[in-house]
């Protein structure tokens, strides 16, 4: 057996040796726990700094540990200091943030929460109580409340541990409750209604895409609640179809950060700006921002002298006809996504590339029929649709293959034309 066959399976057995001595420590969810933890007065925080110190959480270092430590807290500082590892370049506050990994990742990234607070703010119903339902590990919360007002806002949150988290992160009330109760229910009118209902079930397992976003709840009664309340925001996931929730006293905002997409928001009531149209929203550095409605892409006659690659939120919110338009541009093949046009245009929305080969059936062709300006370039990354490399490896391989660097000026693109595959190597305009 290799060397890298030994590594693995050593690493293999590490991983589940910790995960079973994780398993065996079954109270860390306990909320005593992670006060004591958080608290610099108490004995927990000597155990966060010595784990803090280490990039790996081994079988060896928790026994080691269990000497002093009861496994309880281990746990549970492990996990902490886990979540804020993942929240970092996520959260604004992860390096002091009350979580778990689970609610770190269902989590609304910083970015879009304040871009929600804010319409929050300024609605014309602002003198009204805000209420965040589902308030998980309160990171829309705090946005809220640092917008809006620690006065105006009130947290609701049925898990124990999370209400705790959900209060220290955003300092302010946070209600444990069941959303679905007629306390809470009687309160929806006479508020502004933010909701992020739950997508994993007691296992961890995400739930299906589709009407039914829960065990709990459904689609039909969030929307229900988000109508009834005076306007509401509910959170849903990216891939959601958006005919599911299109409707004409709504507004669909689907939300790409840095370059991801991370959230559906459908908008109803007084915060529902542009009711029966698609929104779609970049934030990044600069915010840009659009409605419209779905329509027809225009088909490209022929491949033109620039390729443009819209945005993940364009394509999701169904307004990549509009932006087309704009570009001047048509679809290189029905439903692939990619544009072409016989100009470059510089837009928020899309990326643009300038042809600098002809169209092969490989990636190695494509390479090798690349103009002869190009032949120095290096290659930035590869670009495909659907799985037009499959049968070359896949992307990884290709990308291998290319030595591609980050600060490389061409881009292989790769889609499907009918049954086979289409490649193309093109420049980043600028």
């Amino acid at each position: 057996m290799g060397t890298s066959a030994l590594t693995l399976r050593a690493s293999l057995r590490t991983e589940c040796i910790l995960a079973r001595t994780l398993r065996e420590m079954d109270s860390w969810r306990d909320v005593s726990i992670w006060q004591s933890l958080c608290d610099e007065n108490v004995a927990g925080a000597p155990l966060l700094r010595v784990l803090e110190a280490e990039s790996e959480f081994t079988p060896a270092l928790i026994a080691r540990l269990r000497r002093q430590f009861d496994s309880s807290r281990i746990s549970a500082a492990i996990e902490l200091i886990q979540a804020r590892r993942r929240a970092v370049g996520k959260l604004d506050f992860a390096a002091r943030c009350n979580a778990d990994c689970g609610g770190v990742e269902m989590a609304s990234s910083s970015r879009c929460a304040l871009w929600k607070a804010e319409r929050f703010r300024d609605a014309r119903l602002r003198h009204l109580p805000i209420l965040d339902l589902c308030s998980g590990m309160g990171s829309d919360l705090k946005s809220l409340v640092d917008l809006c007002g620690e006065a105006r806002v009130l947290g609701v949150e049925h898990d124990p541990l999370r209400a705790w988290m959900a209060r220290g992160n955003a300092r302010t009330r946070v209600r444990e409750a069941d959303v679905a109760s007629q306390e809470i229910q009687s309160m929806l009118s006479d508020s502004l209604v933010h909701c992020d209902p739950p997508r994993r079930d007691q296992s961890g397992r995400v739930w299906k895409r589709g009407a039914q976003t829960s065990d709990e709840f459904e689609l039909a009664s969030l929307l229900g609640w988000m109508r009834r309340s005076s306007g509401g925001a509910l959170k849903l996931g990216p891939g959601i179809a958006r005919e599911l929730v299109r409707a004409d006293d709504v507004e669909c905002e689907f939300v790409e950060v840095h370059g991801t997409m991370e959230q559906c928001v459908v908008w109803t009531g007084a915060l529902a700006t542009h009711a029966g149209v698609m929104r779609a929203t970049r934030l990044g550095r600069e915010s840009h921002s659009r409605v419209g409605s779905p329509r027809a892409v225009p088909q490209a006659e022929a491949l033109g002298a620039f390729v443009f690659e819209p945005c993940a939120a364009i394509e999701r919110a169904g307004l990549l006809g509009d932006l087309a338009e704009e570009l001047r541009a048509g679809e290189i093949a029905h439903g692939l996504g990619l544009l072409t046009a016989a100009q470059a245009c510089d837009s928020p929305w899309a990326e643009c590339f300038e042809m600098v080969g002809a169209i092969a059936r490989s990636p190695q062709e494509a390479v090798a029929k690349r103009s002869a300006e190009s032949a120095q370039e290096e290659f930035r990354s590869v670009r495909v649709r659907g799985k037009a490399l499959d049968a070359f490896g896949g992307v990884d391989r290709v990308t291998k293959s290319l030595a591609c660097e980050s600060d490389g000026t061409l881009v292989l693109h790769a889609w499907r034309s009918g049954a086979k595959s289409a490649c193309v190597v093109t420049r980043i305009v600028g």
